[in-house]
């Protein structure tokens, strides 16, 4: 028999490069006191400008995009955005979908400029707008570092997240009086996503082929 991690062979893939997927979730959770980026140098405290960068840019996704899909089954959802301490109020007022479809875009819009600052600053020449390359596209079974950069997320992706928010925002369940000012940041959200892609050298997706676009 054999462990797979993203359903390759655990054998196939560089030790430290599998190691460094791997983390510990405790049961209570807790952040130290200070900013997102002091407690992310827990981790390492001699994280380069580039990998600081990187890893604000992937938080902040993340924060995004569970408090954006949580919304999506359950409604308005609290937003966690600040560290809650043992002796503070836990029970928070649920934010109504339209704040909390818009406050998931603000942290994918944060995440896209920390990507980008990240790409900035690089002394390594690595991507964070987009994690390959149309020439090194990765395939099932590509190159273990390529499989792995794919898995996180990147600029263009943190884009097109946020215009998806706003355009959830804009839908007449979050903003019955249809104002047009928020479908238009919607619009514009997403036409500035597509021409980002297009410089990072992303291709549309033809009509006959809008189903690739779907994951499994």
């Amino acid at each position: 028999g054999c462990v797979r991690v993203g359903g390759l062979d655990v054998r196939r893939y560089d030790l430290e490069a599998l190691r460094n997927q791997v983390a510990v979730v405790l049961q209570k959770n807790v952040l130290f006191t200070g900013t997102i980026r002091d407690n992310l140098l827990w981790g390492n405290k001699d994280a380069t400008e580039e990998e600081k960068y990187d890893l604000l840019g992937q938080a902040y996704f993340i924060r995004g995009m569970s408090h954006f899909v949580l919304c999506r089954y359950f409604g308005g959802m609290p937003y966690i955005d600040h560290v809650i301490g043992a002796d503070d109020e836990w029970d928070i007022p649920r934010e109504s979908t339209f704040d909390t479809y818009t406050k998931a875009a603000k942290d994918f819009e944060e995440s896209y400029k920390h990507f980008l600052k990240a790409e900035e600053v690089s002394q390594t020449g690595s991507r964070y707008m987009r994690r390959n390359s149309p020439e090194e596209l990765v395939i099932d079974g590509g190159s273990q570092d390529g499989t792995f950069a794919m898995k996180k997320p990147s600029g263009c992706l943190a884009l097109a997240a946020r215009a998806r928010a706003l355009l959830y925002a804009a839908s007449p369940l979050s903003n019955p009086e249809n104002d047009q000012k928020i479908w238009k940041e919607a619009a514009d959200a997403a036409g500035f996503a597509i021409q980002t892609a297009i410089q990072y050298r992303y291709d549309l997706q033809p009509f006959e082929k809008i189903t690739d676009n779907y994951f499994n």
